[in-house]
């Protein structure tokens, strides 16, 4: 069965985490302080710094720009489920804004409509790897937190994801451009603040920065395969099938290859599988989104959630892995 999700780890992958291990880098030290002041580099970023888990990450977001508990935070429907999870955790009130018709990602006039709940802040996310107009969302005075985990790779308006943000949050997962066992990049473009309470954010490890390292060096490498792939395999597609649209100037490259089906996602689904390639529903993590009374006020974000499929989209096919997945796109019931 070829797995939804496939990490591109190479034998200097392997390499780089067994040389941490020799000599005994396991707990944060030195290769988790040069993770960050790489990814700073490379985003332009006055600070980053890897924490151990998305939780900590997301805790050091919200402390750095000064939202405190009460305050309100506009996020995407679609967003990745732990905004709402961890927003909720930490004691603040994320306000749910629609997205684009055809674009999973937030639609800045539906931004500008919750206005009146007087938010302090916004996630941008990058769901399934497609952009929001950054600068629009930038036009309505909030504070911008740019979540980049879907995105990495991505360019808007000629500038890499991640240098829009007052911060950037980037999850490093299995299912990420750069692959990792969990670690969270959090960056600030200006100086962040610091709580006198603060509860002390765990960073990664060395052993995982290692790993996370090592892959965040080959980025354009990986970029540049998947988009063949994504080429590839969008040829094949049906004609009776879509995905969603990218807005704007801006080149992508998502986690995963996503379909749209008006109708008989059971039976594409089942059909995938009986062909020995995974398929998922793309939304499996917003059960707040449909248990929300507001889900009405957002029924573009709606329509998604119930016709969007996801595909393997690997940098790292094997040339059999990638014709076996190309006829069964092109043969979708």
């Amino acid at each position: 069965m070829l797995p939804l999700s496939r990490p591109s780890l190479r034998r200097q992958d392997f390499d780089h985490v067994l040389d941490a291990m020799v000599h005994d880098r396991l707990a944060s030290g030195e290769i988790s302080s040069l993770l960050g002041r790489e990814t700073a580099k490379a985003l332009g970023l006055k600070e980053a710094a890897v924490y151990a888990s998305v939780a900590d990450g997301v805790g050091r977001i919200l402390e750095g720009l000064g939202l405190v508990p009460g305050d309100k935070v506009v996020v995407s429907p679609l967003a990745p489920g732990y905004w709402y999870r961890l927003l909720r955790r930490y004691g603040l009130e994320p306000v749910l804004a629609d997205v684009l018709e055809f674009s999973p990602v937030l639609d800045p006039e539906a931004v500008q409509a919750v206005l009146s709940l007087q938010p302090k802040a916004v996630v941008a996310d990058t769901c399934l790897g497609y952009l929001p107009d950054f600068r629009a969302l930038a036009a309505l005075g909030l504070i911008i937190i740019e979540d980049i985990s879907q995105g990495m790779g991505g360019v808007f308006e000629g500038r890499p994801v991640g240098s829009f943000g007052h911060a950037v949050l980037a999850h490093f997962s299995p299912d990420t451009l750069v692959a990792g066992a969990g670690g969270c990049l959090v960056g600030f473009r200006a100086p962040p603040q610091e709580a006198p309470d603060s509860d002390g954010w765990e960073l990664v490890t060395d052993l995982a920065a290692s790993l996370i390292l090592s892959q965040w060096k080959d980025t354009e490498t990986f970029v540049l395969k998947k988009r063949e792939n994504f080429t590839f395999l969008f040829h094949r597609l049906p004609r009776q099938y879509r995905q969603p649209k990218q807005t704007g100037d801006a080149q992508t490259v998502g986690p995963w290859f996503p379909v749209l089906v008006e109708s008989g996602a059971k039976e594409v689904l089942a059909y995938s599988r009986k062909k020995a390639v995974s398929a998922e529903w793309a939304f499996r993590d917003q059960a707040h989104f449909s248990s929300e009374s507001s889900v009405e006020l957002c029924p573009r974000a709606r329509r998604f959630l119930f016709h969007t499929l996801i595909f393997p989209l690997y940098a790292t096919f094997s040339t059999k892995e990638l014709e076996l997945l190309g006829k069964v796109i092109s043969s979708l019931p």
